[in-house]
């Protein structure tokens, strides 16, 4: 292989690799890190006792228990409510639903699915939703109508 290839395959497997270290996947078992996490369409702010409070475009609420990684797996349901528009206390008649969230922790970031069975809208839907977040990081939030 001449200088040049060997450069190239060189430069693609530390390109590939910087995307998440090796070392740090999967992170250390135990709770979530405390502080924001923030993404597009999404804010978790993880208190110090692993409590999550979850914030979307269209819906905020808290998780049941305390949110930690086993082997770089998040798994944690969450009560939540529908907004329309800025975020309003005390929320009038607000209409619960559970979401769930399944995923991978890498790092400081969190890759994950929310599965949400059930709307207020339509009992029977099935509605599920990729996301990102990033530890330190702030979230992108569109303001629901």
């Amino acid at each position: 292989m001449n200088n040049a290839a060997w450069s190239l395959v060189t430069a693609v497997a530390l390109v590939g690799s910087a995307q998440c270290p090796v070392s740090d996947c999967p992170p250390e078992d135990g709770l979530l890190t405390a502080g924001e996490w923030g993404g597009e369409h999404w804010r978790f702010e993880v208190a110090s006792d692993g409590v999550v409070y979850v914030e979307t475009d269209c819906a905020h609420g808290t998780s049941n228990a305390p949110v930690s990684s086993e082997e770089g797996a998040v798994a944690f349901a969450a009560d939540m409510v529908s907004i329309a528009g800025e975020v309003q206390y005390p929320e009038e008649d607000p209409v619960p639903f559970v979401a769930t969230f399944s995923g991978t922790l890498c790092g400081d970031t969190l890759t994950f699915t929310e599965t949400v069975v059930g709307t207020p809208e339509d009992p029977g839907a099935v509605v599920t939703t990729e996301g990102v977040v990033v530890y330190g990081e702030p979230a992108a939030l569109w303001t629901c109508q």
